[in-house]
């Protein structure tokens, strides 16, 4: 399969290989349903999951021309590789806050899947074609820039850009084709796919065993930010930040009229400094049997307990 690029409306980045030193794929076999794609989305291990980019309403590509040199009987020939395959994909109507979180993944180093107009799932083969790999993106040139309206300050979307990998041949092409998933549309995704930051903050003082906290997302206002909802107690941690051993949640129900407001219970005895994190990579919500609404742990709390 020749691949397209101006057809690609999403990208899944991942890393290449994770901190085990675990090569990314998909093997031949693997159903792709909604219990595989949650698994890596919530990937215990961060250097194993997978992150859904927002779909892009514009993408286009562009190569310089290679490098040529002329014989002496006046035939060019091309010298090298080719010139490396720039992507742009433009994110309309979104906040300045997703800015924020596509600028983290900058400086990473990164590989992607990509899924074209018709749901496919893009990558390329190896010379058995028994997995599906990811796409390198070559070093240090992701990067995110706002979209700014013509005349004004207001963020219109984010414009997504980085090279492929000079080592990445078209001819590795290869793809599981949209027909081929089992009960998940790819393009339905990443039109409704969030994998948001969440933030934590203690409301007044924690008891001896509970504590009162605000959950919400990067996204929203200063004044109002967007409520986190539905957690449960399983979409927490708790540690003892002197043993480091792990404290057991006991319930978790919303508290109070505040949405995104949750009274947290737990065993434990006064005096004791502990952390509230997140689940790793927990889903909150699902939309139609696939994620929805991802919770990241990018921030986590530390109280004393009965003061």
């Amino acid at each position: 399969m020749c691949v397209n690029f101006n057809e690609i409306v999403g990208i899944v980045l991942v890393n290449p290989a994770n901190a085990a030193g675990v090569e990314e794929k998909i093997s031949k076999g693997t159903i792709i349903d909604a219990a595989y794609i949650e698994e890596r989305i919530n990937a215990a291990d961060p250097t194993s999951r997978w992150t859904f980019i927002k779909q892009f309403g514009i993408s286009t590509t562009s190569r310089e021309n290679p490098p040529k040199e002329t014989l002496n009987n006046g035939i060019e020939i091309l010298v090298g590789r080719d010139a490396p395959r720039n992507f742009e994909g433009t994110i309309v109507a979104t906040s300045p806050q997703y800015l924020k979180e596509l600028k983290k993944l900058e400086c990473q180093n990164l590989a992607f899947y990509a899924i074209d107009v018709t749901g496919n799932f893009l990558g390329k083969r190896d010379d058995d074609r028994d997995a599906l790999y990811p796409r390198l993106i070559a070093p240090n040139t992701f990067y995110a820039q706002e979209r700014v309206a013509s005349g004004g300050n207001t963020t219109t979307g984010v414009k997504v850009m980085f090279s492929i990998d000079p080592s990445e041949k078209e001819v590795d092409s290869d793809y599981i084709a949209a027909s081929e998933m089992d009960g998940v549309n790819m393009l339905s995704l990443i039109a409704t796919q969030r994998t948001y930051s969440c933030e934590m903050k203690v409301v007044g003082s924690p008891a001896d065993d509970s504590v009162v906290i605000d959950v919400s997302t990067v996204f929203g206002s200063n004044k109002t930010p967007s409520p986190v909802v539905g957690l449960s107690t399983s979409n927490f941690t708790l540690i003892n930040t002197i043993t480091g051993a792990a404290i057991t949640v006991t319930s978790c129900a919303p508290n109070g009229a505040i949405s995104g407001r949750y009274l947290v219970g737990f065993d434990l005895t006064s005096g004791i400094v502990v952390r509230l994190g997140f689940i790793l990579g927990a889903v909150v919500a699902t939309n139609g049997g696939t994620p929805a609404y991802i919770l990241t742990p990018s921030s986590a709390t530390e109280f004393t307990t009965g003061v």
